[in-house]
Parts: C-alpha cells; sequence; structure tokens
C-alpha cells in the first residue's frame, strides 16, 4: 500500500482487499508474518498504517467496526486496534453511527465492542469527543437517519458524553433498548448523566486516563525500537522512561490546576 510504484487502480484493489479482511484477520498469525523478531511490531506497524489514513469510505468504517472482535485482539493488539476505532470515529460520527446500524453484519456485542473501543481510545482527546457528540446532536431525532440508525446514534452519543471511570462500561447500556430503558426510569450511569455536553467536566474526568492511557501507549512505543536500530534505541527508551515518570507526577497535578 505504500510502493509508490502502484497505479490509482492497484491501490484502489489492495486497499479494498485490506479493508474487506478485517472482520477475519488473526492478528496473532499476522504478527508472524514479519521480519522482526517481535510480532506485535508486524501488526502494530499495520494497525498504525489503518490508524493513519486522512479518509475512510462507509464500507471501510463497517469493516474496521466489524473487524474489532477479530481473532487474536487482546492486550496490547487491542488498546492499538481502539485507535483505529477511534480514527474512524473523529473522522466521520454520523456514519460511524449509521454503520452500527447496517443489518445482518454484526451483533449487538461486536457494536457494543466498537462503541467502547473507539470512545476508550477517544478520552485521550476530550474535545474531539465532545465535537463528535455535537455533531451527532445535529442529526439526531431528525430525517437524516433512520430509526435504527437513530437509535445507534443516540446510544454513540450517551458514551461520548458520560466519561467512564478509569475505562471501564461495563455498567452502561450496552444496546439502544437498554438505553431508552435507562432514559426512561430517569437513572444515571457514570459520573453524570448524557446531557448536554459539559467540556469542562468531560476534559476533568478524562484526566487520569490520559495519564494512563499515556503510559500505557509507551509500552507500545517500546516496541517500535526494534524498527530504527540499535543507535536509537537508548535515545527512545529514555523518551518512554522520561514520559513514564512524568505521567505518574502529572496525575495529582492536574487535578490541582483544574
Amino acid at each position: 500500500m505504500i510502493n509508490e510504484n502502484l497505479s490509482a487502480e492497484e491501490q484502489y484493489a489492495y486497499r479494498r482487499d485490506v479493508f474487506t479482511n478485517l472482520p477475519d484477520m488473526d492478528w496473532q498469525e499476522f504478527g508472524e508474518l514479519g521480519s522482526t523478531i517481535d510480532n506485535f511490531t508486524t501488526s502494530e506497524a499495520f494497525m498504525s498504517w489503518l490508524a493513519g489514513q486522512e479518509s475512510y469510505s462507509d464500507s471501510e468504517i463497517l469493516r474496521i467496526q466489524w473487524g474489532c472482535t477479530a481473532k487474536g485482539l487482546d492486550g496490547a493488539y487491542s488498546e492499538s486496534y481502539d485507535e483505529i476505532l477511534c480514527s474512524a470515529l473523529f473522522y466521520d460520527p454520523v456514519t460511524y453511527a449509521k454503520m452500527l446500524a447496517y443489518p445482518n453484519v454484526m451483533d449487538d456485542k461486536t457494536r457494543w465492542h466498537a462503541i467502547t473501543g473507539a470512545v476508550f481510545y477517544g478520552e485521550l482527546f476530550p474535545e474531539k469527543e465532545a465535537d463528535a457528540a455535537e455533531t451527532l446532536d445535529a442529526v439526531i431525532d431528525t430525517n437524516a437517519l433512520t430509526a435504527e440508525e437513530n437509535a445507534w446514534a443516540k446510544l454513540l452519543r450517551y458514551y461520548l458524553a458520560t466519561p467512564s471511570k478509569d475505562g471501564g462500561f461495563g455498567d452502561y447500556p450496552k444496546t439502544p433498548a437498554e438505553l431508552e430503558s435507562l432514559q426512561n426510569g430517569k437513572h444515571t450511569i457514570g459520573p453524570f448523566s448524557a446531557g448536554p455536553i459539559n467540556r469542562e467536566q468531560k476534559i476533568k474526568s478524562s484526566a487520569p486516563l490520559f495519564i494512563l492511557l499515556g503510559v500505557s501507549k509507551t509500552r507500545v512505543l517500546q516496541n517500535r525500537v526494534t524498527i530504527y536500530g540499535p543507535q536509537s534505541s537508548r535515545m527512545a527508551l529514555f523518551i518512554v522512561w522520561s514520559y513514564e515518570q512524568i505521567g505518574v507526577l502529572l496525575i495529582p497535578i492536574f487535578y490541582i490546576i483544574i
């Protein structure tokens, strides 16, 4: 895909095949195809490419969502795939909601993972999550969405507007029907109910998760060091170590400032 000698037609065909096969991937096996000593590095490089795309078509967003429960996605693989989900969500929140409702493709468990994975990683960027929620506000309960799409858009918007506790969503509604029951009962889940977007509250509640996720991502950087060779390894690991130390110290400082 990064071969500059490919024609436009070949690039399109290869890109289509890449996204089409995401639901059937075995990420552990894929990692063994690389030439690095660390299987994760191969998969991480591919996932970074997927997350770094400037745009996604409707079908690509659907395949990204559908692929979030593919074989071998656990641990660090899961965290890296969450970044892909988040990139697709931030690129087009409305299409992301529409694809959640696409019929006869994903079950509700996969849809829920597509929401939680994207929002979990997205909590590193509370302003962008607030923007995504406001984008959904503009189309929810309008003719722009079908009834099914509207229901999933509301659930997605709920997650975007309701910060998690350390990335946990276990007590959140998992389907549109559960969200409707929750709202009809006037109960709340999480730190506050999913009403109007409260940007200040969202940023503050995301602070510890931002630090912890940042520290977690340094573990991924450690796996990437082998790509650049021994000359840069010491510097890269020093940067990783420094970020972890700063991250631990920033948690109490962040709350003092806010």
